[in-house]
């Protein structure tokens, strides 16, 4: 069996946004994923563990693969709504 997790590290920090990219992630599903967690100690980090068996099927894991290509686009897209919105906050003060 292998193990092993795709993690992503945005530069917006703070509660809501580990809520909110924990329910982008949980917008996905893939055979192999194991868990979603969100880290603290080294910064906001979002974490998805995945097994994948020895006997696993290919088909199975593409799917897995292509859902967290899914997931981490959807996450540079929110990303950079945050920028967006504070570019604009920052150029009304």
């Amino acid at each position: 069996m292998a193990d092993g997790y795709f993690n992503y590290s945005g530069d917006f920090q703070g509660d809501k946004v580990a809520e909110a990219e924990k329910e982008i992630a949980g917008q996905h599903s893939a055979p192999y994923f194991d868990t979603t967690t969100h880290r603290q100690d080294d910064g906001n980090e979002l974490e998805i563990e995945f097994s994948l068996p020895l006997d696993y099927d290919q088909n199975d894991w593409e799917k897995t693969v292509d859902a967290f290509i899914a997931i981490s686009q959807d996450l540079e897209e929110y990303h950079k709504a945050l920028h967006t919105a504070s570019e604009k906050h920052l150029k009304s003060i």
